[in-house]
């Protein structure tokens, strides 16, 4: 397969992979984890902003969050941005920083939490199965390949697609098993 064909491929599975990760990243296991609010976003100064550029996320213990806002008169602003996040937090502001309690996950939580977790993974799929079409369609479209060129290529493109397929489901069963541990 053309290098450059082959390399660009490799690159856009990675993307995929990557953004399947920061969203795996986003849903909780019960445990506490600074990335867990990455998706947090708050209104500094009329601009969203990565709640991880206004503040210090910590993990003081297993099942707490701690915010220190880098200019304390932020503090409102990250309670409100986090209450108004789908991660279902309730933030105290304590003045100087800001505590988030994460709560102990119930079965039908941690159940449902699977099911998000497979859906995703599908997602994924579902964008590499995109990936395999156009970079296929890219291998028929060049003229000057052979027939068994054509063939060499798309078995190549497959290799490089069920390699990201098995690290993607290997990535869902590793969060699925850390969100079923109690």
């Amino acid at each position: 397969m053309n290098n450059n064909l082959d390399t660009n491929l490799q690159q856009d599975i990675e993307i995929v992979i990557e953004k399947m990760t920061n969203r795996f990243n986003t849903i909780s296991t019960g445990r506490a984890n600074p990335n867990m609010l990455s998706q947090v976003k708050i209104d500094y100064y009329g601009t969203l902003t990565p709640l991880s550029q206004v503040a210090s996320i910590s993990v003081p213990d297993a099942n707490q969050l701690l915010v220190k806002p880098f200019n304390q008169n932020d503090a409102k602003a990250i309670v409100a941005a986090i209450s108004k996040s789908k991660l279902n937090m309730n933030p105290q502001n304590e003045g100087n920083q800001i505590r988030i309690k994460i709560p102990a996950l119930t079965e039908e939580i941690r159940v449902s939490k699977v099911k998000e977790i497979k859906k995703i993974n599908e997602e994924t799929k579902i964008q590499f199965r995109n990936l395999r079409r156009d970079y296929n369609n890219k291998i028929k479209a060049d003229k000057d390949l052979t027939k068994d060129e054509i063939r060499d290529d798309q078995d190549s493109v497959q290799k490089i697609i069920d390699t990201g397929v098995k690290k993607i489901t290997q990535l869902a069963a590793d969060k699925e098993k850390s969100l079923m541990k109690i």
